[in-house]
């Protein structure tokens, strides 16, 4: 898909160094940024750059990566810990940047805190709560809210990133419980696979 596509990435600054270990929540590391890199470099495509902290580096330094002619970024702010976020994000959209309709949304937003690495009798109920709001709850607000934007797209995709660390059928064999990550994204594994893609539909 390339050439008039309206792309919407959120984490969409993080990504400027190599993936080194586990990612946190705070680093710059992780794929948006080289996804956001890589559709700007299409021509004429508009990809919406969906920031948390607009005043951090990297994000500052989004307008510095290359356009394809007739390419265009558009930044906003969107904090998956905040629910009303997505929402906002979405009208604002329509009403200052006159965005009508999204083809591609990749929720790649997402956090991995240390503090949920130890045994799963040790996991704080807060840290959970945490993992969960922002790797489960804040995709499925993120897509309830683009809905009727997605809807006016010819062939809309909304895409999840997710893990393997949240499959139940492979978690015997991974060594580290990871027990907020993982639950958060098992939650979301399942509700990606229930998605429908229209407000009308029962089912994928």
């Amino acid at each position: 898909m390339s050439g008039n596509t309206t792309y919407l990435i959120t984490g969409a600054h993080r990504g400027n160094q190599p993936l080194r270990g586990l990612p946190r929540a705070d680093s710059e590391q992780g794929i948006g940024r080289g996804l956001t890199a890589a559709y700007l470099s299409r021509p004429d495509d508009t990809v919406i750059a969906a920031i948390r902290d607009p005043s951090h580096a990297t994000a500052k330094s989004l307008p510095e990566v290359s356009k394809g002619h007739g390419s265009a970024l558009i930044t906003v702010k969107l904090d998956s810990s905040v629910p009303a976020d997505a929402a906002t994000v979405i009208q604002s959209l329509q009403s200052e940047h006159n965005i009508s309709a999204l083809d591609v949304i990749i929720a790649n937003a997402g956090i991995n805190d240390d503090s949920n690495l130890g045994p799963v009798a040790q996991l704080s109920i807060d840290v959970l709560d945490q993992h969960v709001r922002i790797n489960a709850y804040a995709h499925l607000l993120l897509f309830q809210a683009a809905l009727p934007l997605l809807e006016k797209a010819k062939t809309p995709k909304f895409v999840a990133i997710t893990s393997g660390i949240g499959s139940i059928g492979i978690m015997e064999h991974i060594p580290f419980p990871m027990g907020g990550y993982g639950a958060s994204k098992a939650i979301l594994n399942f509700v990606e696979e229930h998605r429908p893609m229209t407000a009308e539909s029962g089912s994928n």
